[in-house]
C-alpha cells in the first residue's frame, strides 16, 4: 500500500494553546488500528499556555525515546523538533515540531506546511485535525484509506462528527447531514458540512498551483474546492471524530473576528480566483458580496464602509439591497 512511500498517511496537527484538549486528540491518532504506518505531525505554534511541555511528557510517556536508531531530537533556527515511534503501535510515528514564535499572528502561517515536506513527501494520504478536535473511532484511518485505495478517481473522502459545544451560541457547522455518498464542489461551498478532523486526501492534493494563498484566511475550503477539481468527494455517515466548539480557537475567538472580517472580501475572491471553473458564479458572487457586507460592520471610517456598501452592492444587488432594507428597518425599530 505504501508503495515508494514511508508512510501512507501523514496526519497533520496544528495546534495552539491547547494544552486542556491536545492528549485527546494524540489518544485518538495513537489508538488507529491500520495495516500500513502513518506519522503524526504535530506542528504547536509557540503556544503560551503549556502545551509545549504537555505534548512533551505525552511522547515520553507513550513513544520510544531510547531507540536512537530511530528516534532523534534536533533544533533549527524555527524550532525544536522530535521524532519517534510509538511505544506499543509500531505502525505509529510522531514528529513533534514546537515553534519559537508564533507562526499565525506574524503572517507565516503557510510557512508550517513548508517545515513538513520531508514528511508530507514521504507519505500518500493527508489527515488533517487540529488540537482541540479528536478522533473517536480506532478503525477511521483504515476505513477511509481502503476507500481511497480502492476508488483512485476519488481525491478525497470525510465522514461525520460528534459536536461537542462549549459556548452558548449556533453550531456553524452542520454535520449532521451528511449522507453516505458523493458531493459536488457546489455543495459544499455553499453549505458547509466538513468537519476538519475528518478529512483525508491525496498528498497530491498539495502540488496544486494556486494564485496568491496567502489571501485565504479558511484552508479547509481550498483543499476541498482543489480535491473536486481533481477527482471526487465522498462521504461517510458514520461518526469518527469531535468536533469541539470553544472559545480559544480562531473561529470562535471575538479578538481575531474583527480582523477576519477585515480579510474576508480577499478570502472570496482568492475563490473567486482559483476555482470558477467548478464554482456556480452566482455561488461564488453572492459570498463576495456578503463578504463585503460584513466588512461595513468592522471598518472605522465611513468612506470605507460607503465603499464596501458598493462593493456589495456590484457582485450581488440582490441580497445587498435585502439587508440594507433589514438594516434600515432593524435601526427605525431602535429608535422607536
Amino acid at each position: 500500500m505504501t508503495e515508494n512511500y514511508k508512510y501512507s498517511v501523514a496526519i497533520q496537527c496544528m495546534t495552539y494553546n491547547h494544552s486542556e484538549y491536545i492528549t485527546d486528540a494524540l489518544d485518538g491518532f495513537v489508538k488507529q488500528n491500520t495495516d500500513f504506518p502513518f506519522v503524526i505531525l504535530l506542528v504547536d505554534d509557540a503556544s503560551t499556555d503549556g502545551e509545549e511541555k504537555v505534548i512533551s511528557d505525552y511522547i515520553e510517556e507513550n513513544f520510544n525515546l531510547g531507540n536512537k536508531a530511530i528516534t532523534y531530537e534536533k533544533e533549527t533556527q524555527y524550532a525544536k523538533i522530535t521524532y519517534a515511534q510509538h511505544k506499543t503501535n509500531n505502525n505509529c510515528f510522531i514528529v513533534a515540531m514546537y515553534l519559537k514564535y508564533n507562526h499565525y499572528l506574524t503572517g507565516k502561517k503557510l510557512d508550517k506546511l513548508k517545515y513538513l515536506e520531508e514528511w508530507i513527501d514521504n507519505s500518500k494520504y493527508i489527515a488533517l485535525c487540529e488540537g482541540d478536535d479528536y478522533w473517536i473511532d480506532c478503525n477511521k484511518l483504515q476505513k477511509q484509506v481502503d476507500f481511497l485505495e480502492s476508488k483512485p478517481d476519488y481525491s478525497m473522502c470525510f465522514h461525520k462528527a460528534k459536536i461537542v459545544n462549549e459556548l452558548n451560541r449556533d453550531v456553524p457547522l452542520k454535520s449532521h447531514v451528511i449522507e453516505n455518498r458523493d458531493y459536488t464542489a457546489n455543495e459544499l461551498f455553499y453549505n458547509w458540512i466538513v468537519p476538519t478532523a475528518s478529512m483525508l486526501y491525496r498528498k497530491e492534493v498539495m502540488c496544486f498551483p494556486y494564485k496568491k494563498q496567502e489571501r485565504l484566511l479558511n484552508g479547509d475550503i481550498n483543499i476541498v474546492l482543489t480535491c473536486a477539481m481533481l477527482g471526487k468527494i465522498y462521504a461517510f455517515n458514520d461518526t469518527m471524530s469531535v468536533y469541539r466548539m470553544q472559545s480559544t480557537g480562531v473561529t470562535y475567538n471575538k479578538k481575531l473576528q474583527k480582523q477576519r472580517a477585515l480579510k474576508s472580501p480577499d478570502h472570496f475572491l482568492y475563490i473567486k480566483d482559483n476555482f470558477s471553473n467548478i464554482l456556480s458564479k452566482r455561488l461564488i458572487n453572492k459570498s463576495i458580496s456578503q463578504a463585503y457586507w460584513g466588512r461595513i460592520f468592522a471598518q472605522e471610517t465611513i468612506i470605507n464602509k460607503i465603499k464596501d456598501l458598493l462593493l456589495s452592492f456590484c457582485y450581488y444587488p440582490i441580497f445587498t439591497i435585502k439587508e440594507l432594507l433589514k438594516f434600515i428597518k432593524s435601526f427605525f425599530n431602535k429608535e422607536n
